[in-house]
């Protein structure tokens, strides 16, 4: 190869990998000071409170963790929304996000009282 091409080789090695890691989608931890307590993720727009279930979980209470496979709303065509629930679960303070660009897993981590939610969508 010639030198004065690589780097185009770099070039597309580099759009090859950024496009192999998916974007990130995720609810603002706080809302004004009131911190992300739960999410509900959904295939297609948000309509009455039950959301997917979780594909994985351990652990109990403010230790729990886990995923969604989101992946296949992506393939099937439809969208994939989460509507963040600040404070307690059947709080009226909430944000809908759209998924802008395809996920595969949305994963979660709770965390003591008081403390936001950990939530990412990849």
């Amino acid at each position: 190869m010639s030198w004065n091409r690589l780097p185009l080789v770099f070039a597309l090695c580099h759009l090859c990998l950024s496009q192999a890691y998916a974007q990130e989608v995720k609810c603002p931890s706080y809302h004004g000071n009131i911190p992300l307590g739960y999410v509900g993720v959904y295939d297609g727009p948000p309509e009455g409170p039950a959301g997917l279930m979780t594909d994985f979980s351990r652990g109990t209470g403010d230790h729990e963790y886990g995923y969604t496979i989101v992946g296949n709303i992506f393939d099937a065509g439809h969208d994939l929304y989460l509507v963040c629930i600040y404070g307690e679960w059947n709080s009226k303070d909430t944000l809908t996000v759209k998924a802008d660009k395809r996920v595969n897993r949305c994963y979660y981590r709770k965390h003591p009282k008081g403390q936001p939610l950990g939530f990412v969508c990849k």
